[in-house]
């Protein structure tokens, strides 16, 4: 986990349905469809989630999506509502 909050150039706060925030992670990889994200308590799968993308001196992106998978320190989040613009935000904070 220490590794990969060291390399993060982006990090995230995950909230639940209920408003809550869970907790707070880094992306480890981005696509259109789904992100793997990385933290120290993982959620487990099957969770509808909120991602709130911490983008710093830009606008946060917040997206909808649901844990497909979660093992060790990584999950797989699968979007529900990832706009195009806020995807090219996304893949330009993680280069």
């Amino acid at each position: 986990m220490r590794h990969y909050m060291r390399k993060a150039q982006l990090r995230i706060n995950l909230w639940l349905a209920d408003g809550q925030i869970r907790a707070v992670g880094c992306v480890a990889n981005v696509s259109l469809g789904e992100a793997s994200i990385v933290m120290a308590n993982p959620l487990p799968a099957g969770l509808d989630v909120e991602l709130e993308f911490l983008a710093p001196n830009r606008p946060s992106p917040r997206v909808h999506g649901t844990i497909v998978s979660s093992e060790g320190e990584e999950m797989r989040v699968r979007f529900h509502d990832l706009a195009a613009s806020d995807f090219q935000i996304l893949q330009r904070l993680l280069k």
